[in-house]
Formats: structure tokens, C-alpha cells, sequence
């Protein structure tokens, strides 16, 4: 074997390694060290490390008819795209279901309740996908 074929060899072991763990870059920004057990929900604020997140604004009681704004805001460190729904089904009507948030940026979303109490769930579509990450209830 000629040293320009051990160089090869192991440029090329090198540029493997190297694609290998840019791959496995972007994964490992959205995985956390270690299985944490689920908490019960509380009212603070997200967890602004992790890196899909949300604070909802909005206020605690309406009526019937009645068109509320609910502000959502990205607190996580990625961006993402989240999708609204109410709970019961048809409690209310969300006029911008489907949204986008940078980090740190808010949208605001106009509802329509229908009935109370309801809840607006927000579930991450996008880099979070399927993971139910907000929810305000509107008595």
C-alpha cells in the first residue's frame, strides 16, 4: 500500500466521520440528554430551553358570539408551525388555524367562541410534530 492511498483512506474515513455528524447535527439540537418524567401541568411560564414551546395569551372568560384574540408566542429556541383546534369540536371557530412562529415572535389569532368552557390547543406541526404544547381555556 502507497501513502497516497493511506491518505486517501483516511481522508476518506475523516470526510465520512464528518457527514456523519453533520447529519446527526440537526437531530441533536431537538433531543434532550436524558427522559425526563412528564410533570403535571402547571400555569408558569415554558421551559424557554426547550426547543419547541409556546405561551398563549388570551382572556379567561367570554361568551357565546363573542370574538376574543389569543396571542401565541414562539418561547422555544426554533422556529415552528402550529395548528389550532378547539376543544370540545366546534366550541369555537379559530379564523388562522395554521401558524408560523420564529423565537420570540407572537401571532395573534382571532377566535370565535361558540360555547364555554372550550379550550384552544396548540399542537406543534412542523419541527415538534404531533406534540400538544399549549392550551387556554376560555370559561
Amino acid at each position: 500500500m502507497t501513502v497516497s492511498s493511506l491518505r486517501r483512506t483516511a481522508l476518506g474515513r475523516t470526510l465520512a466521520g464528518l457527514l456523519l455528524a453533520l447529519t446527526c447535527l440537526p437531530m441533536a439540537a431537538c433531543a434532550s440528554p436524558t427522559e425526563e418524567p412528564s410533570a403535571p401541568e402547571t400555569t408558569e411560564a415554558p421551559d424557554s430551553s426547550s426547543p419547541f414551546a409556546v405561551k398563549l395569551d388570551g382572556p379567561d372568560t367570554a361568551g357565546a358570539g363573542d370574538e376574543v384574540t389569543v396571542t401565541l408566542t414562539n418561547v422555544g429556541r426554533l422556529p415552528d408551525a402550529y395548528q389550532l383546534t378547539a376543544e370540545p369540536f366546534g366550541g369555537a371557530r379559530i379564523n388562522e388555524p395554521n401558524v408560523h412562529a420564529s423565537p420570540g415572535e407572537s401571532v395573534d389569532v382571532k377566535v370565535v367562541v361558540k360555547q364555554t368552557p372550550v379550550s384552544i390547543v396548540v399542537e406543534s406541526v412542523s419541527g415538534g410534530a404531533g406534540q400538544p404544547i399549549g392550551q387556554l381555556t376560555i370559561n
